[in-house]
This record gives C-alpha cells, structure tokens and sequence, in this order.
C-alpha cells in the first residue's frame, strides 16, 4: 500500500499483515546502540494508528542499524515510510534513517549526533507542511552547521512516500539535489 519493495523492507527489517478482517499493519524494527532489537512500532494501515511492542526509549533512529557509519551522505526523514521510499528512489546509495516519532523526536536525533556528523553531508527531508518545515528548523538547530542541508519539500505531493506513490521520482531527486544548506539562527 506504500509502493515500497519487498527488497527496501528487507534491508529495514521491516513486515507486514494482513489480519483475516482485512487489516493491514506494518511492523518496523527498532534496535539500541548495540545493534539490539528493542522494540516494534505497529502502524495499523486502516485509521494510521500507531502502538509499540517492547520499550523504543532507548532505541536508535529507525534504520541507523542498517547502514555503516560514514559515507557522502546520510538522509533524516519524518516517518519511517518515507525513509524506505528514499532508499527505494536513489536505488540503496547513500543511509537513510528516520525519526521515532515523527517531529517530536529531536531526542533520537541528539543521541545519534557522532554517527551522523560521520558523514559528509547531512540532508533533512521532512513533510511539506508547516508541521514539518518547523521540525526541520529544530533538526538543524542540532545538527553539525556546514554540513546540514534542507530538501524544500511541496506541500503536495509533501513527502518522499508520496512522490513514491505518485511514481515522481525524477521529481524527487531533483529536489532532494537542491537541497539548501542550513545553519542554526544566531550562529555565526
């Protein structure tokens, strides 16, 4: 229902159900620093709603297992759908990496602070909507300046999940190339 491959949730570690009622639910793994399994954030397709399995408190950003640290580049995502559709759209090159809960998970983003300044470039690609361009300011507030750069999402399609769907990919990686370097306000 995603547009993502079965290869994408392979390399996530992520399943899917289908219920005899006809309910879809995704289940996406969540590890600790030492590569622990944790915890399981259960989205329930019909009406989104989202619970977890084990306790998540500890955990990483959701796909920091799957990838070495340092590289050219590391992507943040809002979700976790939108996250695999990155990885999907640029064929697997570069990590890709999303938060727990959505914009309000600046937490994880602190904790994983040493393994994403491993990287040459930083690029925060959030949700098109006023939501999300304010959960980017916050990320960049965090992050190391010279090497943060913002995709400008639209607010439609407003996220990289949509532009999956939608099968706009030239689209999205022409954006996600112009993304503009950010610097936290009041630095100089």
């Amino acid at each position: 229902d995603r547009s993502i491959s079965l290869d994408t949730c392979k390399k996530f570690g992520v399943t899917v159900n289908l219920s005899q009622q006809g309910i879809t639910e995704h289940f996406y793994p969540y590890y600790d620093q030492e590569g622990n399994l944790i915890a399981y954030k259960k989205r329930t397709v019909n009406g989104k709603l989202f619970s977890w399995t084990g306790d998540a408190k500890d955990s990483v950003l959701f796909g920091m297992n799957a990838f070495p640290k340092g590289g050219r580049y590391v992507t943040i995502c809002e979700g976790e759908a939108d996250c695999m559709a990155c990885y999907q759209m640029f064929s697997g090159t570069g990590a890709y990496v999303s938060l727990k809960n959505g914009c309000n998970d600046l937490k994880a983003v602190k904790d994983a602070y040493e393994w994403l300044d491993s990287f040459e470039n930083i690029i925060v690609c959030v949700d098109g909507d006023s939501p999300g361009r304010e959960c980017a300011r916050k990320i960049v507030e965090v992050l190391p300046p010279g090497k943060t750069k913002v995709v400008k999402m639209p607010e439609s399609p407003k996220d990289a999940n949509d532009f999956l769907k939608q099968g706009k990919v030239e689209e999205f990686k022409k954006l996600w190339w112009q993304a503009e370097d950010q610097r936290p306000e009041d630095v100089v």
